[in-house]
């Protein structure tokens, strides 16, 4: 069994080390209290202002808008506009010489004259007839020897048939009905390209002569 001696132990702190090491620790602390005390008052220092200091100045913002009576002006009287005076006459005396022909300041007459305007002849072409029926003599006017002619006018469509017929003037009512019914079955050339119903040429007249041989 080993036993260790005191100075085998290691060195052993003095009472005057100690006293020196918790007076050191003392004086820190107090120091440190004291310079957070000094913080403390530099921040809330409650001194009042200098007399030389000028005011703070304070502006208050309101929002809220007060109720007005709107301001009218009075009505103003307009003064009735007296009408411009009317323009004086000036009086022109015309005084001639002895044997002076007085002068005319008025526009020269002027005369001319406009011919007749020709229009211009205008040429319609009929399509050709490629099928036409003959009318047949009236049996009253055959049995009575009655010739005569009849003018008929009428439409040309599309589809080459005749359309919208009328009487323009007729010797008697069988040579109107003779030739209504032969002319209502002609056929003219087609019109390619176009509707059937589409009205091609207007107005085309033709007259049948209805003689006795």
């Amino acid at each position: 069994m080993t036993t260790l001696s005191p100075a085998a132990a290691g060195p052993t702190m003095s009472p005057a080390g100690l006293f020196r090491i918790l007076v050191s620790a003392a004086l820190a602390v107090i120091i440190t209290a004291g310079l957070f005390l000094l913080m403390v008052a530099l921040i809330h220092d409650d001194a009042a202002p200098a007399p030389d200091a000028p005011p703070t100045p304070q502006i208050d913002i309101s929002f809220d808008i007060a109720d007005r009576d709107p301001v009218r002006d009075p009505p103003q009287e307009i003064a009735p506009v007296e009408p411009p005076p009317p323009l004086p006459s000036i009086r022109r005396d015309t005084q001639t010489a002895p044997g002076v022909e007085p002068v005319s300041l008025g526009p020269p007459p002027i005369e001319y004259t406009v011919g007749a305007i020709t229009p211009p002849m205008v040429t319609f072409t009929i399509p050709q007839l490629t099928d036409r029926v003959e009318p047949v003599y009236p049996q009253r006017e055959l049995s009575r020897g009655i010739e005569g002619a009849c003018t008929i006018q009428y439409d040309i469509l599309a589809s080459g048939r005749t359309a919208n017929l009328q009487v323009l003037a007729c010797d008697s009512d069988g040579f109107a009905r003779a030739s209504l019914a032969a002319v209502s079955r002609w056929t003219h050339a087609m019109e390619v390209g176009r509707p059937g119903g589409d009205i091609v040429r207007r107005g085309v007249q033709t007259q049948l002569d209805y003689r006795l041989e």
